[in-house]
């Protein structure tokens, strides 16, 4: 007899927790802001650097340019 007790009391959390999680979820996610154009005349691109697995981030300092991988290499 406790042991069908317990079964209803899981079953019963578990679909109150798919109830409110589904609730909370935003049906219409926000729109994402239109990228800012800049005039800036490119007349070329110089690669000046490659075979990156997971780029993170990229910082510049002066004339060096820093990418750090999600591993956390340099």
């Amino acid at each position: 007899m406790l042991r069908k007790f317990q079964i209803v009391g899981i079953a019963g959390a578990l679909i109150f927790s798919a109830v409110i999680l589904t609730d909370t979820l935003p049906s219409n996610p926000p729109p994402l802001p239109e990228p800012i154009v800049q005039n800036v005349s490119t007349d070329s691109v110089e690669v000046v650097a490659t075979n990156f697995e997971k780029p993170w981030s990229i910082t510049f300092a002066d004339e060096r340019i820093f990418v750090s991988e999600k591993s956390g290499e340099n």
